[in-house]
């Protein structure tokens, strides 16, 4: 049985530390929760006492509020550069015994920067941390201790695999929505160490490209072999994705990033997955209003939609004869580029609490990984005309 240690500053998280204590012990018993409130038998010596809990527990819960870093004595000195401070001597301890210490943001607080913590604490900067929103409260302390193997039993080690995979499949929707309205936080909850936060990302991003694949069905002709076409552009998108998952990586790690590549593996999947339902959607709409103009327009963007586009005597003629229709083409098409900008600024925080980097170091890996976005995407257009022809696949 996991023996939990949670530590915590008293005037900074304690409605925090108490509510998960609850959470804790509901699972797990109270002999195997410590919090020092309720723990210490009056009369004994707490210093003692937290030295004994912290050798024997598995697992250290490093609650941090707003002003943990900045918090002082009556002094007006900081406590953390107190050595005496019992926070600060407490994943002292752990770290000195190799015991996995998990930050647990609250209150909107940021993990702490390497610089802004004593000598002896500084690896705690690099600790993947966990956020726990007062909104989400419950369904976010509910996945940490999933994540943290102290949750419910995971459905396929319960039911068998194939019960597992429906129990994701049926999240898909809630997991979507979760992920559109605050993505930074979704990928950092559901991207950790386990061999199922990969899985889950792999069927997460599987389901995105089966249900964009069905929206591009009636996009296929008689001469169109349904099968061929999803196993060879299945194929296409497995190398396209671990590929540039692994530009990433590199390019995090050449800045100092810590995570694994599966880490940010799952990560780039998860960012690419609502993305491309979203471009499938925009794709289709500006063939809509090609073909509500002229239905011979939106058959030719769909085999060469580079060669409409910059065809200008052709989009001259569109938005003299309709103009409104072409404006709606032109913010569909080029509204393009800012979805895929906007989405990954929004999404890149999450790559960089993963590889626990700092601001500037992020902004380097991300300017980095527009140049060879840029280079690598043209690239991927050469392999599908040699795979395709001169003809777009009619399965984007």
């Amino acid at each position: 049985m996991t023996t939990v240690f949670i530590s915590y500053r008293r005037e900074d998280t304690a409605g925090e530390a108490r509510a998960l204590f609850n959470a804790l012990v509901a699972r797990l018993g109270e002999s195997s929760v410590f919090m020092d409130v309720d723990n210490i038998a009056l009369g004994r010596d707490f210093r003692q006492v937290l030295q004994e809990r912290l050798a024997s527990c598995d697992l250290v819960l490093a609650l941090i509020g707003r002003d943990w870093v900045g918090a002082k004595d009556a002094a007006g000195e900081r406590r953390l550069d107190d050595t005496r401070d019992f926070v600060r001597l407490e994943i002292e301890t752990a770290l000195k015994r190799n015991i996995a210490v998990t930050p647990v943001l609250v209150q909107g607080a940021r993990m702490p920067a390497a610089h802004q913590l004593p000598e002896s604490i500084k690896d705690f900067a690099y600790r993947n941390g966990f956020e726990l929103s007062h909104n989400r409260w419950e369904s976010d302390v509910r996945e940490m201790l999933r994540r943290l193997d102290l949750g419910e039993e995971d459905p396929e080690r319960v039911t068998g695999p194939r019960a597992g995979v429906l129990g994701r499949l049926s999240s898909y929707l809630p997991d979507l929505i979760s992920l559109v309205t605050g993505p930074k936080s979704a990928i950092v909850r559901w991207t950790g160490s386990q061999k199922s936060d990969l899985r889950r990302a792999l069927l997460f991003v599987t389901v995105s490209v089966a249900i964009g694949f069905l929206l591009q069905l009636p996009r296929l002709g008689k001469e169109h072999d349904f099968a061929t076409l999803v196993a060879s552009m299945t194929v296409f998108k497995v190398l396209a994705l671990v590929s540039f998952a692994g530009i990433i990586h590199l390019l995090f790690r050449m800045v100092g990033g810590r995570a694994r590549f599966a880490e940010t593996f799952a990560a780039y999947l998860y960012i690419v997955s609502p993305l491309y339902l979203v471009l499938v959607i925009m794709e289709i709409a500006a063939l809509g209003v090609l073909s509500a103009y002229d239905p011979a327009l939106g058959t030719a963007a769909q085999l060469n939609p580079g060669q409409v586009i910059t065809d200008a005597e052709r989009m001259r003629t569109f938005a003299a004869a309709a103009p409104g229709l072409a404006t709606a083409y032109a913010l569909l098409t080029y509204g393009v580029i800012a979805v895929i900008l906007g989405w990954f600024v929004a999404c890149w925080g999450a790559l960089r609490d993963l590889h626990a980097v700092a601001r500037w170091r992020s902004a380097l890996a991300g300017i980095a990984t527009l140049v060879s976005g840029a280079i690598f995407f043209s690239g991927l257009n050469y392999v599908l005309l040699g795979m395709f022809g001169t003809y777009a696949p009619p399965l984007h």
